[in-house]
């Protein structure tokens, strides 16, 4: 049967959600996770933006090494990348465990 309160609830919790992806957006925006590769080698700092904060590289490395110093950066960043989206993923199934719909007994968001 088609009632109106239901949408209007419908229509409110959409909006609060959506609120709610913003708010979270923004503090995903301010993480900053370090990515490090070759044995601590090189550490490269990025936030949730996927900007580049800082990147550190252990003086043991000489200018002889420079393939190899190009390859770690690389992977540093990928490391960092890949621990951004875990963060992003963790938040946002935060909000998803909040979400209640009309007419369902479990949370549809997977």
């Amino acid at each position: 049967m088609f009632n109106i309160n239901n949408i209007q609830d419908l229509i409110q919790k959409a909006h609060m959600v959506q609120e709610d992806i913003q708010k979270i957006q923004n503090k995903i925006d301010n993480i900053e996770v370090t990515g490090e590769s070759g044995a601590g080698m090189i550490k490269i700092t990025i936030n949730g933006a996927y900007h580049c904060k800082h990147v550190e590289i252990n003086t043991h490395i000489t200018q002889d090494k420079k393939k190899m110093l190009e390859d770690l950066i690389a992977a540093a960043f990928t490391d960092a990348s890949r621990r951004i989206q875990e963060e992003k993923k963790k938040k946002i199934n935060n909000i998803a465990k909040n979400i209640a719909f009309p007419n369902t007994e479990t949370n549809p968001v997977k």
